[in-house]
């Protein structure tokens, strides 16, 4: 007799400030919740600054395309680090505010490892970590997790 394994449930719900990943267990074991925070900085206004850009002898440069720059790779690598800790999942729900959440999306669906495993992406607004708990359960128990999983194709391995 073949031994099925069980399916491996994982939620996300992250913003640029921090990221909860939890995982569904098919016992009646509780959520395992992992944290993973961002570096991603929002404005931060420096001691003293006065002018948006400086001079550096017949160059002017600006601070603000810098720290853009800087926050593009800060976000680069926040990603990788969600998708790294959602490899081993079957099934991933994904939600939280902003944009993030579908930037997230994109970045995972080009990861052959993860590549159909998405099956909802939903917009919500800031919870708490009980309430962030309560959404991905209810969604695994609900009949649209059931309606979302069907609509998966399997591709055999």
């Amino acid at each position: 007799m073949k031994k099925t394994r069980a399916i491996k449930k994982v939620g996300v719900w992250l913003n640029t400030e921090e990221a909860y990943i939890i995982t569904i267990a098919e016992t009646d074991t509780p959520p395992l919740m992992k944290k993973i925070r961002s570096e991603i900085q929002s404005r931060i206004r420096q001691p003293g600054e006065k002018k948006p850009y400086t001079r550096f002898e017949t160059t002017y440069g600006n601070s603000e395309t810098h720290r853009q720059g800087r926050n593009v790779q800060l976000k680069k690598q926040y990603l990788e680090k969600l998708i790294d800790s959602l490899q081993d999942a079957d099934h991933i729900y994904i939600g939280g505010p902003g944009k993030i959440k579908n930037e997230l999306s994109n970045a995972a669906r080009k990861e052959t490892v993860l590549d159909g495993k998405i099956i909802h992406i939903a917009a919500t607004q800031e919870l708490t970590q009980k309430e962030i708990i309560a959404q991905i359960k209810n969604y695994f128990d609900n009949e649209e997790y059931r309606n979302d999983k069907k609509s998966l194709t399997v591709i055999p391995a």
